[in-house]
C-alpha cells in the first residue's frame, strides 16, 4: 500500500483517499463514481471514516484539519480547521454518530461534537520522552507511568484526568514504578540510584531511599503483603527495604556477576527471583536472608525476565538465546527446557492464571503457548507482528492473551480457538514498551517509545465475548457530561 492511501466501506458507497489529494465516493450498486472531491485549501487526506448511518464522511489531513463531508449534498457539513498541530493519524465516529474522535502525530486526541460542531474533549500527555512502564493500581483507580524525562504521572482512570504529575522527584530517568498491594504507596526507581516511595492519597513523598545502590536501579517491586520493597541494580545487587521502618532489611551482594534485568516475588512473598545478564537465575529466601538456590548454565544468553506460576511451584525464564526454561522451585532443578521455539530473543514470559500454559514473547514477531504439563507447544502464532514483541500478558480469565510490539500494535489472542481475536489500532506511533491488564480484566494500558514532544497512553476496555462471530472493530461511545 502506498502511504496515505485509505479505503472505507459505507454500505452503498466506498470511499477512497489518494496521495494525489482527492477523495472519491464510489457507488457500489451502479459501479460508478458518485463524487470526486478535491478541496484546494486542504492537504493530503490521511484517514477517512463513514458515520454509522452513512450520511457523513470524516476526513483527517496532513495539515491537522478534520473535515466532515455530507455524502448526499456533496458539500462540507463542517470543517475543524487545524485542530491538531501535526498530521491526523485517524478519525473514527462513535456508534451513535454524535462524536468524532481524531488522533494526531502531535500526541493528542480530540473528541469532536458532530451536532454542536465543537471540540468536546482533549487529552494530551505530560511526558516529553519515552514512557518505559505503565501500571495499574490494584483497584484500577489509577495508572502510574515511568518516563525517561525523570518524572512520574498518575492518571485517574475513571475521569481520564491527571491525578498528579510528580516532577523534581528524580535527577535522571525513571526506570520502574510499582504500587503496593493496598494501593497506598507508589514506589519509583531511577537511574540516579534512588528509590522514592510516594503516598498516593497525600501526593507526597513518604520516604526517599538514597545511597542504597552504586548503579542505576533497574527494577523495583513490592512484596505481596506490602511489607517490603525489593530493588535491583546495575551494581549486581538486590536490596530489601522495610517500608514501616524506612530502613534496609537486607542487602544481597555477590549474587550475580553482571547487572540484574528483572526481579519478582513469589506469590507467598517467601522468595524473590532475580534474572541477570550473567545468564543465571537466583532465588533468594527473604526470611532467612540467604540464597535459596542458584540456577546457572540454564541459558546461553542473558536472561531478560522471570515469572512465577500462581501457585509458586514453577519459575519460568526468558532468554536472549531464544529458549525458555521452567524451573521447579521446590526440587531446585530444571523441570523442562524448551529449545528451538524462537529464532530470536525471548523478551518476556507469562503464566496463565491456572498454570496450565506459558506464553512467550519474542523478537522474531511470534508467540508460543507452551503446555506446562505435557512439555510441548500448544500453539505457535507465527508472523503475529511485523516486528519484535516486547510484552505479553494473560487476561485474568485466562481465555485471552495481549501482546505489544515494535510495530506499534497490541493484539488480543484467543487461547482456546488458537486465533487472533482482535488487533487494537496503533494508538502509539513508536514501539510499545509495556502493557498491563487491570486485575478485573476491564482495562489494558500500554506505554510507548514515542519520540515526539509528548506521549500518551492507550486505555482500552476489553469485554467478555458477546458475539458468536469475530468482532472486527470496536470504539468507545462517549457520553457528554451534563
Amino acid at each position: 500500500k502506498r502511504q496515505y492511501q485509505r479505503r472505507v466501506h459505507g454500505g452503498n458507497f466506498i470511499a477512497t483517499a489518494s496521495q494525489d489529494g482527492t477523495v472519491q465516493i464510489l457507488d457500489v450498486g451502479s459501479y460508478t463514481v458518485h463524487h470526486t472531491f478535491k478541496d484546494a485549501d486542504s492537504d493530503i487526506t490521511t484517514w477517512i471514516s463513514f458515520s454509522p448511518f452513512g450520511k457523513h464522511l470524516a476526513m483527517g489531513s496532513l495539515d491537522g484539519s478534520v473535515r466532515i463531508l455530507n455524502i448526499h449534498t456533496q458539500s462540507f457539513y463542517h470543517v475543524y480547521e487545524k485542530v491538531h498541530q501535526d498530521s491526523v493519524l485517524q478519525v473514527i465516529f462513535s456508534l451513535d454518530g454524535k462524536y468524532l474522535a481524531s488522533s494526531s502525530r502531535d500526541n493528542s486526541v480530540k473528541i469532536l461534537d458532530v451536532n454542536e460542531k465543537d471540540i468536546f474533549y482533549h487529552f494530551k500527555g505530560f511526558h516529553i520522552t519515552t514512557v518505559s512502564k505503565a501500571i495499574f493500581s490494584p483497584d484500577t483507580r489509577y495508572i502510574a507511568t515511568a518516563s525517561e524525562d525523570k518524572t512520574v504521572m498518575v492518571i485517574n482512570v475513571e475521569d481520564k484526568s491527571v491525578y498528579h504529575h510528580f516532577t523534581d522527584i528524580h535527577s535522571l530517568a525513571v526506570n520502574s514504578v510499582d504500587f503496593s498491594s493496598d494501593g497506598k504507596y507508589l514506589a519509583t526507581a531511577s537511574e540516579d540510584q534512588t528509590v522514592r516511595v510516594i503516598e498516593v492519597a497525600s501526593k507526597s513523598t513518604y520516604y526517599l531511599f538514597d545511597n542504597i545502590h552504586y548503579g542505576a536501579i533497574t527494577c523495583t517491586v513490592f512484596s505481596p503483603d506490602g511489607e517490603y520493597l525489593a530493588t535491583s541494580s546495575k551494581d549486581n545487587t538486590v536490596r530489601i527495604l522495610d517500608i514501616a521502618t524506612k530502613e534496609t532489611y537486607y542487602h544481597f551482594t555477590k549474587i550475580h556477576n553482571s547487572w540484574i534485568t528483572h526481579i519478582v516475588f513469589s506469590p507467598d512473598g517467601k522468595y524473590l527471583a532475580t534474572a541477570s545478564v550473567d545468564k543465571t537465575v537466583r532465588i533468594l529466601n527473604i526470611r532467612s536472608q540467604n540464597s535459596y538456590h542458584h540456577f546457572d548454565q540454564i541459558h546461553k544468553g542473558q536472561i531478560n525476565y522471570v515469572a512465577f506460576s500462581h501457585d509458586g511451584k514453577y519459575l519460568a525464564t526468558a532468554s536472549n538465546d531464544g529458549t525458555v526454561s521452567i524451573l521447579d522451585v521446590r526440587l531446585k532443578n530444571v523441570y523442562h527446557h524448551f529449545t528451538n521455539i524462537h529464532k530470536n530473543v525471548v523478551k518476556q514470559v507469562a503464566f496463565s492464571p491456572n498454570g496450565e500454559f506459558i506464553a512467550t514473547a519474542s523478537y522474531d514477531g511470534s508467540v508460543r503457548i507452551l503446555d506446562v504439563e505435557n512439555k510441548n507447544t500448544y500453539h505457535h502464532f507465527t508472523y503475529l507482528h511485523d516486528g519484535g514483541i516486547n510484552a505479553i500478558s494473560f487476561f485474568p480469565n485466562g481465555q485471552f492473551i495481549a501482546t505489544a510490539s515494535w510495530d506499534k500494535t497490541v493484539k488480543i489472542l484467543n487461547v482456546a480457538k488458537k486465533q487472533v481475536s482482535s488487533q487494537l489500532y496503533p494508538f502509539h506511533h513508536e514501539s510499545i514498551k509495556s502493557i498491563q491488564i487491570s486485575q478485573d480484566g476491564n482495562y489494558l494500558v500500554s506505554s510507548s517509545d514515542d519520540a515526539s514532544v509528548n506521549l500518551y497512553l492507550s486505555l482500552i476496555h476489553i469485554s467478555e465475548p458477546t458475539r458468536q462471530a469475530e468482532i472486527s472493530y470496536a470504539v468507545f461511545c462517549l457520553k457528554k457530561k451534563k
